[in-house]
């Protein structure tokens, strides 16, 4: 047999194939109930706390840190990737984390499998408030800044800036809103 006798059945079974692609209003049906969920190997792996808790480690041996430094955490998702990133407000020994204005917080970035430190916030003194505004996609955390006697106590929302939040609230401005307890997570009370 000859290709050229082929070809009529070739063209025929092609015209019908594409002819079942075309829609109508009829073939437009939506299926109710939910949707398929993603598959596990997409969806972003949440570090554990002992993760988080080795980063510190990690963290505080390479800054040559006391071993035995102590501290507390609130997990929280700032940067809406499904990953639930860290506070970690570290309270001792007072006089390596602290001074009389407040202690130092590190805000770390989860990771599939860690964590990694994008903050150093110095003086700090709780209680601290993750807010729901955000600034380049991440959360907006709230403090009141204290200590100075000559000043009124003020609120003060750290804004990311698309590499980190700032370093010292003593010199940010006021915030321009009043944050409430209920404006978003509440922690280190």
């Amino acid at each position: 047999m000859h290709l050229r006798s082929f070809i009529p059945v070739i063209v025929t079974t092609l015209a019908l194939s594409l002819a079942g692609c075309g829609s109508s209003p009829e073939m437009a049906v939506i299926p109710d109930g939910p949707l398929t969920p993603m598959p596990d190997f997409l969806a972003p792996k949440d570090p554990s706390d002992k993760a988080l808790e080795q980063s510190i480690a990690s963290m505080i041996k390479s800054g040559r840190g006391p071993a035995f430094s102590q501290y507390d955490f609130l997990r929280v998702d700032l940067d809406n990737d499904g990953r639930r990133d860290a506070l970690v407000m570290m309270k001792g020994p007072h006089n390596y984390w602290c001074s009389i204005s407040g202690c130092s917080m590190i805000v770390m970035k989860a990771d599939n499998e860690s964590f990694t430190p994008i903050s150093n916030i110095m003086p700090i003194r709780g209680p601290v408030l993750v807010a729901e505004t955000r600034n380049n996609g991440w959360r907006d955390i709230v403090i009141e800044v204290r200590g100075q006697s000559w000043e009124p106590a003020r609120q003060v929302a750290l804004k990311f800036d698309g590499s980190a939040y700032p370093g010292n609230p003593l010199n940010e401005p006021p915030a321009n809103i009043a944050y409430t307890r209920h404006d978003g997570v509440r922690a280190f009370p």
